[in-house]
């Protein structure tokens, strides 16, 4: 994963904690929220990399490098989760700032 994770985190906070009647357009709204959906993908990919590496390494004899290893994609795996959960959190109140931000463009 690359460094750009805590910009883009930062990024969706920003338009949350725009005004609603803020610049903040639409259309950066929605690449924003594309952005994002794309990062979970890649971290929900990582994840499941991440579990089948453990379960191969489970499947092993028990030797300190492999332990050591297994301790090491445990950590790495709890912190893609964490950063996922941080995620899709953040993304579904942008999808509902964006919903509110269509409904008003429609109704005014």
């Amino acid at each position: 994963m690359s460094n750009d994770f805590p910009l883009l985190l930062d990024q969706i906070r920003a338009l949350l904690d725009a005004a609603p009647d803020d610049e903040a357009g639409l259309a950066e709204m929605e690449n924003t929220l594309t952005d994002g959906c794309a990062r979970a993908l890649l971290l929900e990919t990582e994840r499941v990399r991440i579990e089948k590496q453990i379960g191969e390494l489970a499947q092993g004899d028990e030797d300190p490098i492999q332990l050591e290893e297994l301790r090491s994609l445990s950590d790495r795996r709890s912190e893609s989760e964490a950063e996922l959960v941080r995620l899709r959190a953040l993304l579904e109140l942008l999808r509902q700032r964006i919903h509110a931000r269509r409904a008003v463009s429609l109704n005014g």
